[in-house]
């Protein structure tokens, strides 16, 4: 009889050591399974967050592909084109054209009164008494206040009046050259250079 309870009791010993290690091999597979799969998860987040989403990607660029962006216009071309000139532009023009033609024709009287000489300022008008008072140039409709300009051409002598135009696209320039005794709207400004340029010239440039 009690060789019988030595043998049960082996049993149920062996029993529960086997258990046991059955209970601990799971937890420590159950563990590992756990690890990887928090791993591979990880590095899915990862590579996710470093590849694009190209369904994304195509929605966001405005762009499709092969094709450029379109170079956009100048914005002062854009509004001339949609608006035209802007208010009163026309006649202010018409202003600058017929000071610039005053300018003129007091730098002709004191090239006469001074030897064969042009003033070199406009200022040089009021200083010779050939005008009590320099007109005041119309404010631009973007509120710029341009100012009558004369550019002495330093190797014949000669001078340019002029000022930029504001109805005409591109820009134009409104100038008197004393060297033909005539006015000017031109596309090239009225700089040192300007000085050197033919009749032809003048007219191959002039609007």
């Amino acid at each position: 009889m009690k060789n019988t309870v030595y043998a049960i009791t082996g049993l149920l010993v062996l029993a529960a050591v086997f258990s046991a290690g059955y209970i601990f091999r799971g937890t420590v597979l159950g563990e590992k399974f756990a690890d990887t799969a928090e791993r591979n998860f990880a590095q899915g987040q990862a590579s996710a967050l470093t590849q694009p989403n190209t369904d994304t990607y195509r929605v966001a660029d405005p762009t499709p592909i092969g094709l450029s962006e379109p170079t956009p216009l100048p914005t002062k071309a854009v509004k001339y084109m949609l608006d035209g000139p802007s208010a009163g532009s026309t006649e202010r023009d018409d202003q600058r054209r017929s000071d610039i033609s005053l300018l003129g024709t007091a730098a002709e009287a004191f090239f006469t009164e001074n030897n064969g000489v042009y003033p070199q300022t406009l200022f040089d008008l009021v200083r010779g008494g050939q005008m009590k008072s320099l007109p005041l140039t119309p404010t631009y409709a973007n509120g710029a206040d341009e100012l009558y300009q004369l550019t002495p051409c330093e190797t014949t002598g000669e001078i340019l009046i002029w000022i930029p135009l504001e109805s005409e696209l591109p820009t134009a320039y409104y100038v008197y050259f004393t060297r033909y005794g005539h006015t000017y709207t031109v596309t090239q400004e009225p700089d040192k250079a300007f000085c050197s340029l033919t009749m032809s010239a003048l007219e191959a440039i002039e609007q």
